[in-house]
């Protein structure tokens, strides 16, 4: 068998098949007992048809090496991170693929913490998966338990409630798309409050039907229903819970680079924004970076995922950080992105400022970016690719000051290209060139 090995965001694939099986699943949990101790393991997942099945998996593999599983059931990825929080459990496992479609599944791990584990933690995890020989296993009253722990939906959607603002007198309109995802069961409870009013779609999933035409992926969708019903904003989430994308009044999308410049600058005014710092990744408009400089705030930038994120809000003592995608990360609150949990952020900063979404972000202006992927079946460095390299750092020269990052996927086995330039026509002709290439030498 293939070794397994973690991702950019854990391991992800078609489910019942390697690496997302049953067996495996198994393994992880007898792997995460042996590295991560023999406490407490709370397990969630989204509502895809697989992840009952691989849930229970890891809960048996958890008990097997002595551990004591949690199965949460349906929950955002957030809230477990939260209930390890809450429960002082030794770990957390989630069964999600995220934005991926239904018939995908992942396994996705948080430490003590809640965190996101280190590269040491993952190598050991995937050493103990991947080992050979017979593992050596408790018997009798030394067996761990499997038990349900339904209620911790509700403990983490009561910490969101508790979080949401007092309303003024004027009314609030909420358009939400839930991607029939892990955040189906809550979303009503959570924005449910005097003077908002709720308008929600696709929150109801029937295991295949998850990020299908909704959600994150397709914010333009919430955007147009904001727009038909006048609404202050739209919100849209991807399946697992931690992805938000909104748009404004007027109906237009707002990606996470925007979001985070508004946020930004809404905490370093309320003097919350420590060290005036902010942390994107290397996929973050340089037209944002442009507009964090013109108000005296850093921005720097950490690898792709929102695991690399957090690492670098650690390192530089800041308490906000995310990614273009719609992680959003209040580390005052939760170590990882939680979509409505930023969702109410924004809703705070719309509230306290007494403006409107369009007002807020009109000054924000990204440059025109194209993004592309090429299928590829093997992922050979970059740099030892010398034509593709040849013609990357041709179009870096073209566009600058705009940006090209060009990277292999860490779950799927795709490059993403992409190009940012001062028009939209430069950025298609630098992300066709480099895409045309590397299809030439990958494919």
């Amino acid at each position: 068998m293939k070794k397994i090995s973690f991702g950019t965001d854990g391991i992800r694939g078609l489910a019942n098949r390697p690496p997302i099986t049953v067996e495996i699943a198994i393994k992880l949990g007898q792997a995460i007992v042996s590295v991560m101790g023999k406490g407490l393991v709370i397990i969630g997942g989204d509502p895809r048809k697989s992840s009952p099945m691989l849930m229970q998996a890891v809960a048996a593999g958890v008990a097997s090496a002595g551990g004591d599983a949690r199965i949460i059931g349906i929950i955002p990825t957030p809230g477990v991170s939260f209930l390890i929080r809450l429960e002082k459990a030794a770990c957390g496992v989630v069964v999600s693929a995220s934005h991926n479609p239904a018939a995908d599944n992942g396994l996705k791990l948080f430490n003590s913490l809640g965190e996101k584990p280190d590269d040491t933690t993952q190598m050991q995890i995937e050493a103990e998966i991947n080992r050979e020989e017979s593992r050596q296993l408790p018997t009798g009253g030394d067996i761990g338990t499997v038990e349900e722990f339904s209620e911790g939906v509700n403990l983490y959607a009561e910490y969101l409630t508790s979080l949401m603002p007092t309303f003024r007198d004027d009314p609030f309109s909420l358009a939400v798309d839930g991607a029939n995802g892990s955040t189906s069961p809550i979303i009503s409870r959570v924005f449910s409050l005097k003077n908002l009013s709720l308008h929600i779609e696709n929150t109801t999933p029937n295991g295949m039907n998850i990020n299908e035409n909704c959600g994150a992926l397709y914010p333009e969708k919430v955007a147009k229903i904001a727009t038909e019903i006048g609404a202050n904003m739209g919100i849209a989430i991807d399946g697992d819970g931690d992805r938000l994308i909104i748009s404004d009044e007027n109906g237009v999308v707002l990606d996470g680079d925007i979001i985070m410049g508004m946020i930004a600058l809404w905490l370093k005014q309320k003097g919350r924004l420590q060290n005036n710092t902010v942390v994107t990744t290397i996929m973050t408009n340089a037209g944002l970076g442009l507009f964090l400089n013109d108000h005296d705030i850093t921005m720097v930038r950490a690898s792709v995922g929102d695991r690399e994120v957090y690492k670098l809000m650690q390192k530089t003592g800041a308490i906000f950080g995310g990614e273009n995608s719609g992680h959003l990360i209040f580390k005052d609150y939760l170590p990882t992105g939680d979509s409505l949990l930023a969702a109410i952020q924004v809703i705070k900063m719309v509230q306290e400022s007494g403006k409107t979404l369009s007002e807020l972000s009109k000054d924000i202006k990204l440059f025109p970016s194209k993004s592309t992927t090429v299928r590829i079946t093997e992922k050979p460095p970059i740099e030892t690719l010398p034509s593709l390299s040849t013609t990357i750092k041709k179009i870096e020269k073209s566009v600058a000051p705009g940006r090209i990052i060009v990277r292999y996927s860490g779950t799927e086995p795709v490059l993403r290209v992409t190009v940012e330039a001062r028009t939209e026509k430069e950025a298609i002709d630098g992300m066709n060139a480099i895409a045309d290439e590397a299809r030439r030498v990958l494919q």
